[in-house]
């Protein structure tokens, strides 16, 4: 008798780029007989069953390879992989279009969608849907000319995307710094410069080495006193795909033919711009719904922002770092605000590293799911693994020892792993043929401090949100119970996806939260409570200007992908000077450029949706203001959410889940408040 449930773990027994690449190749040609045994169905026998529900159940052997070989691309990058996933990524495209474009299989589902009987079950109507919606806002039913030329588009978009992110980060990992002289390192924390130090003795050198990963570029952008090693640092990282000297690496003609591209296929699709066509399926619907959200906030946080940088500006003047007449620089603002919270406000953000070792925050963590959601996350012996510090977990429901899923951690910088931090799936919750539950096998990576010779791994508090962010994402992936992979999980549209990875940041922001698991890592000391005080009071420093550097980004999204003729903008800087004159408080050179290394909105699948962490933020402060209202360890409202947002994935509309959770619409008074932001 078969069990109810099953785990297919990752194959990590050959992560050669040829065997990786060839379970791809063989995963094509396996989908290509399942699908032509769907398209061999005749039209007046196609059912749910025999179309629908074959096709959502059709392609596991490539999903599951393609998952494997761009997961590694993204954590364990080598020359080798990039060189193959730019032969691989057409070929996924074309097999991708193909089945868009096909003629036969389009019209079956048409006639399934149409003329068929809607399944009884809520998921399989909303599958049967999903799925002609897809094929219809892909284009599979204009004219033979327009499918020709969105095929085209899509393929060069694949290809181009993909260069973009190579683009980055060859130029990241092409830029270290090394130096002998402790005296260009004043100011940088000693767990920075041991981290530097542990660099430079892997490089056979002696003295320090940094480089653009996060921790080490933050250490200098934020202690660094040397203030051209910090203008340095920032230019190196600002410029990221923005040389065109180096044709091979600049990503400035790159991004404005993705943007050129986009823009063709919205038009095909009966749509002015990019936006419109992003947007329609969306929570905000179109850019006037966006633009109203950004504008909005942009009101309450642009008079905060500009308060707190002159604050800044005068107390950086008063210490003698610039003149009296002198502007702030783009490379003075992070070690500025440092300085400011140290002398101004008494607190030292270093100071609480040594009360976050890793091993302790990985067990509030997961005891945080424990006391919510009633799950555990037990090591898993049987799990392999792609490298020796990447962990894995069974997770189980406690009521029931009922598993639901598989948790990888990955949480330190490595030479070929992007910058930055993530979730994504290796696999997808669904449910086959059968009745068996493949249960989903989730990750989450991130760029944490590492370990040295001499001491653990001590986080910062911004690492510890970090932490909790990913983990939002990881639970919606493994708590789901929609039965369809392509509804279940994080598997949701662009502005909803990070409402629980941003609910579960306020948690630390929770005084008896953290005091349960801050203890130093050598005395066992918990965290002095002047200090949890200092934490906690100090919140909202600067919570003006971080809100409206969100929002830059949001409008630098929204100018890219709103434009109805990408050639009316001659230049990347003057197309960023256009869309950022509202909401930009220092100037920059006119060599930066954040477009040229926006991974999120032209290699990452967040564009004209980079709004939606603004949006989710006031869905994620409105929900967790329930919870407080309740009181924090309300059952009643952890369960909610729960049942309403966590397990659902795309089985309603978000909006209707949302109304299910709260009683009503989100509100923005929430965020204002937590942010300290008058309205």
């Amino acid at each position: 008798m078969k069990s109810e449930s099953t785990i297919i773990y990752p194959d990590f027994s050959d992560l050669s780029t040829a065997s990786l690449s060839r379970k791809i190749t063989e995963g094509i040609e396996a989908h290509k007989r399942e699908v032509a045994e769907i398209k061999s169905v005749a039209e007046k026998d196609a059912t749910f069953e025999n179309v629908i529900l074959a096709l959502e159940r059709s392609g596991q052997a490539l999903e599951q390879a393609s998952n494997l070989f761009f997961n590694l691309l993204h954590t364990d990058s080598t020359d080798e992989r990039q060189t193959e996933a730019e032969r691989l990524v057409p070929l996924l495209t074309e097999w991708s279009n193909a089945m868009k474009y096909d003629d036969v299989l389009a019209q079956l589902i048409k006639t399934v969608y149409e003329k068929q009987p809607q399944p009884e079950d809520e998921a399989d109507r909303r599958l049967l849907q999903r799925t002609y919606e897809g094929y219809r806002d892909s284009g599979a039913y204009l004219e033979k000319e327009k499918k020709r030329e969105l095929e085209e588009i899509k393929s060069a978009l694949s290809s181009h995307t993909l260069a973009f992110a190579n683009h980055v980060l060859v130029e990241q990992n092409a830029f270290i710094f090394h130096t002998e002289s402790d005296a260009d390192l004043k100011g940088i924390p000693a767990t920075a410069l041991a981290i530097a130090h542990e660099k430079a003795k892997s490089k056979g050198l002696n003295g320090w080495v940094f480089d653009l990963s996060a921790p080490s570029f933050l250490a200098v952008m934020s202690y660094a006193e040397d203030r051209e090693l910090r203008r340095k640092f920032y230019m190196e990282r600002q410029t990221l795909g923005n040389h065109p000297e180096k044709s091979e690496t600049y990503n400035g003609d790159l991004l404005r033919e993705i943007a050129r591209l986009r823009l063709r296929m919205a038009q095909i699709l009966g749509e002015p711009t990019y936006a419109h066509l992003s947007l329609r399926k969306k929570m905000a619907h179109s850019p006037e719904g966006v633009y109203k959200m950004l504008d909005s906030l942009k009101a309450a946080y642009k008079p905060k922002a500009e308060a707190e940088l002159e604050e800044v500006r005068r107390f950086f003047v008063s210490e003698g770092f610039i003149g009296k007449e002198d502007r702030l620089q783009p490379w003075d603002w992070a070690f500025a605000s440092e300085m400011y919270r140290q002398r101004m406000l008494k607190f030292d953000a270093e100071e609480l590293r040594p009360y976050f070792s890793l091993d302790k925050v990985i067990k509030a963590v997961f005891g945080l799911a424990t006391t919510l959601f009633g799950i555990e996350f037990r090591p898993d012996s049987d799990a392999p693994v792609y490298r020796e510090d990447v962990a894995a977990y069974r997770v189980v429901r406690t009521s029931t020892e009922e598993v639901v899923g598989i948790l990888y951690t990955d949480f330190f910088p490595n030479p070929g792993k992007q910058n930055g931090a993530w979730m994504t799936n290796f696999s997808e919750h669904w449910m086959d043929a059968e009745g068996i539950a493949h249960l989903p096998v989730v990750s989450i990576v991130m760029n944490f401090t590492p370990p040295t010779s001499t001491q653990p791994s001590l986080l910062t508090y911004d690492e510890v949100n970090t932490f909790l962010h990913e983990f939002g994402h990881a639970l919606h992936g493994l708590l789901t119970r929609v039965k369809h992979g392509s509804l279940s999980g994080t598997n949701v549209v662009r502005d909803f996806v990070e409402l629980p990875s941003q609910w579960m940041e306020n948690f630390l922001r929770q005084p008896d939260y953290v005091a349960s698991f801050a203890h130093h890592h050598e005395t066992g000391e918990p965290l002095p409570k002047e200090l949890l005080e200092k934490l906690l009071s100090t919140q909202n420093f600067l919570s003006g200007y971080a809100g409206l550097r969100q929002l830059n980004f949001g409008y630098l999204d929204m100018f890219w992908h709103t434009l109805s003729d990408i050639e009316a903008i001659p230049t990347v800087a003057e197309a960023e000077a256009e869309a950022c004159k509202a909401t930009t408080l220092i100037d920059t050179p006119s060599e930066v450029a954040i477009s040229t290394a926006f991974n999120h909105i032209f290699s990452g699948g967040y564009a004209a949706g980079y709004y939606g962490y603004k949006w989710a933020e006031v869905l994620d402060a409105d929900a967790f203001d329930y919870l407080l209202e309740e009181g924090l360890w309300s059952g009643t409202v952890a369960s909610k959410f729960l049942h309403h947002i966590l397990e659902q994935g795309d089985l309603r509309d978000p909006d209707i889940l949302y109304r299910e959770f709260r009683g009503r619409d989100a509100k923005i008074d929430a965020l204002l408040k937590r942010d300290g932001v008058e309205q």
